[in-house]
């Protein structure tokens, strides 16, 4: 069985949406924070900077809080997915310089939600919108996105 362990970045933006990537894979488009596999010997915080700078050009961001520790198994792939999402701070000059490098082909774009955004848009969010919409309440304090 592989077990990998992924680091995700929430960030907020002044308005208070959170920040999530399109990702693409078997030609399948959905939602997710930003973020990824964690490298032998790697630091958390150092794992989160590089994957924000290597995915979306961000710089100066901070990590601060630890928010959850999640978990997916698929026992047909033998896969094993531990996710740990950090709190993480930047301002908001840096969050408007945003940018996908050409060479990046699974992330498709980005976008800033609040939670009604999450629930009204027709689009597919991993692991689910649930889980968006109680980050944003949550770790932001939005009452009614």
């Amino acid at each position: 069985m592989e077990t990998e362990i992924r680091l995700e970045a929430i960030l907020f933006n002044k308005e208070g949406k959170l920040l999530l990537i399109e990702h693409e894979k078997n030609y399948k488009r959905y939602w997710v924070l930003p973020g990824g596999h964690l490298e032998f010997m790697e630091k958390f915080e150092h794992c989160i900077i590089r994957e924000l700078k290597e995915e979306l050009c961000l710089k100066n961001v901070k990590v601060t809080d630890l928010c959850f520790v999640d978990e997916y198994i698929n026992k047909g792939k033998e896969r094993h997915v531990v996710k740990i999402g950090f709190i993480c701070k930047t301002d908001e000059k840096n969050l408007t310089k945003i940018k996908i490098p050409e060479n990046e082909d699974k992330i498709k774009s980005y976008k800033f939600f609040s939670s009604s955004d999450i629930f009204l848009s027709m689009e597919k969010f991993y692991p689910d919108k649930s889980f968006f919409i109680e980050l944003i309440k949550k770790y932001n304090g939005e009452k009614n996105g």
